[in-house]
């Protein structure tokens, strides 16, 4: 074994590959192709369920993994949900890991789906893992990052409470201020923090169109006439250099009201975490490079104390970033995270 383990690393091949093969070869948890057909009808979905070597099927917790639905992301989601399902298995539990729409089917347009038809499609994994007589009395929890936690906390306000939650670096800020200060940062750090006039020209023109975006979501014919209006003023201070107006306008469109955006800038925390009742648990990385964990972690809280609620743990992890891999090594899902979750995944549920 030891001469395997030499050979491997001297070809490059990373460990979590060869616990991999070492957990398979002793049988410690079986794979399962797992498909079903997406909320419009019009897409299979592929994914891969991971069972712990148990006979105990029915009694072990489900969870099923949700990633951001925008570009076409695969079920192992750049590793991170791999690495989860498989140290998930060899600790009892259950897991369904898929590919999302996007991926699935290469003929939808760039940020023409959302979390909210994620959530839809969410919906649909759920009812066809009820099917499957292994897991019809399964109580089921689910597993989101970034994005994917909208789409779960869309899901339960839609269609109820799963037996937990866990979410991975969701957004607690309405998604206009979220999107602003992600955007500001940005912009900024591109600047290298010289705000001069066009930036702060810019800045201002961005947190304008977001403000309405916010206000006006359940009104697009009002929302698309003071859109133009913004971008004619700007356009008339020269904010979009030699672009015609009407380039300006169609590339600020393109940009600013296609459904993923608009989905995302128009999230509003409030009205769908104040519907949670089952556990949760809300985890941030401190070294987070695309959201600030404070004013999101913060803001959460304050909803669901607001609420009464307590059955709920929420975590922040030194060293870690917002793909819950540790800063000095970004191959590997943070140790200490995946200790946090199974813990709490398994005290959660045998309590429930």
């Amino acid at each position: 074994m030891i001469l395997v383990l030499m050979i491997l690393i001297y070809n490059g091949i990373r460990l979590d590959v060869f616990s991999q093969i070492h957990n398979e070869q002793n049988k410690s948890f079986a794979r399962e192709p797992f498909s079903f057909l997406s909320d419009d009808q019009k897409t299979t979905i592929h994914g891969e369920i991971v069972l712990p070597n148990t006979s105990q099927i029915s009694t072990c917790p489900f969870i099923i993994f949700v990633q951001p639905p925008a570009i076409p992301l695969d079920k192992d989601y750049f590793g991170t949900f791999k690495a989860l399902a498989d140290s998930f298995a060899e600790k009892g539990i259950i897991s369904l890991r898929m590919e999302n729409r996007s991926k699935a089917n290469s003929s939808y347009e760039s940020d023409s789906l959302n979390s909210a038809m994620e959530a839809e499609d969410l919906y649909c994994a759920i009812v066809s893992v009820k099917k499957d007589k292994r897991f019809e009395n399964s109580r089921i929890g689910l597993l989101g990052h970034s994005e994917g936690s909208n789409a779960i906390v869309k899901e339960i306000h839609k269609h109820g409470q799963p037996a937990f939650i866990v979410l991975l670096s969701p957004m607690g800020l309405n998604g206009n201020d979220f999107a602003f200060h992600q955007m500001k940062s940005a912009l900024l750090k591109f600047a290298r923090n010289n705000v001069d006039s066009s930036v702060t020209s810019f800045l201002n023109y961005l947190e304008e169109i977001l403000s309405f975006e916010y206000k006006y979501q359940n009104n697009f014919r009002t929302l698309n006439i003071k859109f133009k209006e913004i971008v004619s003023e700007m356009y008339a201070r020269g904010g979009f250099g030699k672009q015609t107006k009407e380039e300006a306008y169609r590339r600020s469109k393109k940009d600013f009201l296609n459904p993923r955006f608009l989905d995302y800038v128009q999230f509003n925390p409030a009205l769908y975490f104040s519907s949670i009742t089952c556990p949760a648990l809300i985890l941030y990385g401190k070294e987070d490079e695309r959201l600030d964990y404070k004013p999101n972690s913060r803001n959460i809280d304050s909803l669901f104390r607001a609420n009464h609620k307590t059955n709920y743990k929420i975590v922040s992890f030194d060293g870690v970033n917002h793909d819950f891999k540790n800063k000095y090594d970004n191959e590997v899902v943070d140790e200490k995270v995946m200790d946090v979750m199974i813990e709490w995944i398994t005290t959660v549920y045998r309590k429930n």
